[in-house]
This record gives structure tokens, C-alpha cells and sequence, in this order.
């Protein structure tokens, strides 16, 4: 069952209104290679993700610049162009997605934000401006169920980001997965996931990022230099 959504006096704790280009509460990094404090001056819900994952890992990425590449990566870069431009394509399951996975006024809508820790960006699959609801589309062979959309991360960082910019709160999101195995039954068939967000809900993210931000800027000042 989706969470209500809750109330609280806490919401001035994780504040911030301006745009990236001038945010006088966020904290600049260290100096070093610019190509790398470019890599390392904002927080997106991938590079969280990844620092909280494996710090070796966003030092292979971020510092040093490698690459991450994937099938399932690659599958969901050509899905959102398909669906973004509504462009027709060879591949049975992203020609599937293109037709059957739901749109909103806005594709591939990019929200750059600032909290009072950090710059924040964030790219939302379709997006409407005027009720701020909007939907993730995923891709892969692995079932989501509502437990996990309700407890999905990226979503609530979404909320948060759309709270900053707008501070208001969106009535809903949706999840929208489209089962890519090919041995299912439900091979190619979407299956959506209402659900919403609390003010609790992007306090916990706020304190996330807050410690994220902590550590990446440690990094970059140990790697100042190097470079």
C-alpha cells in the first residue's frame, strides 16, 4: 500500500531555493582538475547511489574517469530516446515500451537544484509541470513489486528535487516497468506502481546527501594534487 503522505514542522531543515548558478548556501569543493571537480560538483541520484555502494568504485568513475557501461544500461539509454521522441525502432521490446509505457507532458524533464549542502540535478523519464506528478520508467528482467517502488530511493529523491525547485509536494509518481525476459510470460508487458512520498521521507534523503556530500568532498580534497 502506497504511504500517506505526513506533515512536519522539519521541512525548513532541508532548504534551499535557488538555481545551481547561484546558491549561496551550497559549499564549494577543493581545488583540482577542473574535468574532475566538474565530475564531482553536484549530486545525482546515480553518483548517491554509487558513493553510498562503493567508494572505490566513484573513485574509479569520478576521479579517474572510467567509464561504467552495461547491456541493461545501454537498454535503457535507447528506451527513453524511443519514448522521448516517440521514434519507431527495430528492436521488438524498446518498439513496446515506445507504444505502451505512459507519457506526461514533459520527457526526459531535467531538474537542477540546489539544497543547503549541495548542488543537486536529477532527469525525471516524463514529467507535468502543472500537477508536478511524474513517472520512472525501468527496464530489466527482475520483478518490482509495490514494496520495493515504495521503498525505491530514486523516487524520493525525485519528490525531494521537485520540493526544492517548486516546494510543492507531488500528489503521486508512478514506477513503470517493462519485464525485458525474454522467458516470461509477461515478456514485454508494463506494469505500474502508484506511490508517494512524506516530508519524513526527503528529510531521510536530505541527511543521505548531506553525509554523501561530506565524503565526496573529503575525496576531492585528498585528490587535489594529483591533478
Amino acid at each position: 500500500m502506497a504511504r500517506k503522505q505526513v506533515k512536519t514542522k522539519a521541512s525548513v531543515a532541508i532548504g534551499g531555493q535557488k538555481a545551481v548558478r547561484a546558491v549561496p548556501g551550497a559549499k564549494s569543493l577543493p581545488g583540482g582538475d577542473s574535468g574532475v571537480l566538474q565530475r564531482l560538483s553536484y549530486i545525482s541520484w546515480s553518483k548517491l547511489t554509487l558513493w553510498e555502494h562503493s567508494k572505490d568504485e566513484f573513485r574509479r568513475v569520478y576521479i579517474d574517469g572510467f567509464k561504467r557501461e552495461s547491456w541493461a544500461m545501454d537498454l535503457g539509454s535507447r528506451m527513453a530516446h524511443a519514448v522521448e521522441n516517440d521514434e519507431p525502432s527495430e528492436d521488438p521490446i524498446i518498439e513496446q515500451g515506445r507504444m505502451f509505457l505512459p507519457k506526461l507532458k514533459k520527457q526526459n524533464f531535467k531538474i537542477d537544484v540546489n539544497c543547503s549542502v549541495c548542488p543537486l540535478t536529477g532527469k525525471m523519464d516524463t514529467f507535468d509541470p502543472k500537477t508536478k506528478k511524474f513517472r520512472d520508467h525501468k527496464t530489466g528482467k527482475w520483478p518490482w513489486t509495490q514494496k520495493k517502488v515504495n521503498d525505491h530511493g530514486q523516487i524520493t529523491f525525485y519528490y525531494y528535487l521537485i520540493w526544492l525547485k517548486y516546494k510543492k509536494m507531488p500528489p503521486k509518481a508512478w514506477l513503470d516497468w517493462i519485464n525485458t525476459d525474454p522467458e516470461s510470460k509477461d515478456y514485454g508487458r508494463v506494469k505500474s506502481f502508484p506511490t508517494v512520498r512524506s516530508m519524513t521521507d526527503l528529510i531521510k534523503m536530505h541527511t543521505r546527501i548531506k553525509s554523501a556530500w561530506a565524503g565526496i568532498s573529503q575525496l576531492a580534497k585528498e585528490n587535489g594534487t594529483r591533478y
